[in-house]
């Protein structure tokens, strides 16, 4: 029972993590990809006005993170294995998320720390330190601005936290 359930798991793991494992060629996680390097990386664009932007003006929160995330070697689920298609804020927000849930690489968290994504259905960005997120902001001027606030954390608000696991196998 033990094999198949795992078996099962490293399936359901490559078919919604199927172009990232492939391109990690079975590799063990950098040292370099912690929590704490996550929220440092997010933080280098605060004030960066170009980059994690599609289209005309349309500031693109979810692919600043994907980008953070990747320049970290960590891998990040798509929509579609055969193409690229990170997953957007609204799954970020879903605490039932299958994309990562079923990932071997993230896990819900109820104490958000550095380097955690955090989202509610229209945002997401990374905790880039105590009661701080680092996020592409759609509010700011110039729109889609790298900008560094209490997002997530203020009263009222309840995002869901994923954290990367980056010492375990695969990741």
């Amino acid at each position: 029972m033990y094999h198949t359930k795992l078996v099962l798991s490293l399936f359901l793991a490559l078919c919604v993590n199927g172009v990232h494992i492939v391109q990690k060629s079975f590799r063990l996680c950098q040292a370099s990809s912690s929590r704490e390097s996550i929220g440092n990386r997010a933080r280098s664009y605060i004030g960066n006005q170009t980059c994690h932007v599609t289209g005309a003006n349309t500031s693109k929160c979810n692919i600043f993170v994907v980008d953070v995330l990747k320049e970290e070697s960590c891998p990040v689920p798509n929509r579609w294995f055969w193409r690229y298609s990170p997953i957007g804020a609204e799954e970020w927000a879903d605490s039932k998320s299958l994309y990562l849930s079923m990932s071997l690489c993230w896990e819900r968290c109820n104490n958000p720390e550095k380097g955690n994504a955090k989202a509610t259905e229209g945002h997401v960005g990374i905790v880039s330190g105590y009661r701080n997120t680092t996020s592409a902001s759609a509010a700011a001027d110039p729109q889609g601005l790298i900008v560094e606030n209490d997002w997530g954390f203020r009263s009222g608000q309840n995002p869901t936290c994923w954290r990367y696991l980056h010492k375990r196998f695969l990741c």
